[in-house]
């Protein structure tokens, strides 16, 4: 049940991060605005913590770009 709890965080915390205008006008600007909200995410974090896990890649995300994400 833990698992699927982590899941469904690590899924509001994306969600979150995709809804980020910031995030989305950052990705598109170097990427091209044919990039989804969901891949503007993933392009953000691959390029700015690579090395982190997922979880800790999305908390950095959240904490740099200043999104709330309530459990």
């Amino acid at each position: 049940m833990q698992q699927a709890a982590d899941f469904d965080h690590a899924q509001m915390m994306f969600d979150a991060l995709a809804a980020n205008e910031s995030i989305q006008a950052e990705a598109r600007s170097v990427y091209g605005d044919q990039l989804t909200d969901a891949q503007c995410v993933n392009r953000v974090i691959e390029t700015r913590w690579p090395n982190l896990r997922e979880r800790d890649a999305y908390a950095a995300a959240a904490n740099h770009y200043e999104v709330a994400v309530s459990a």
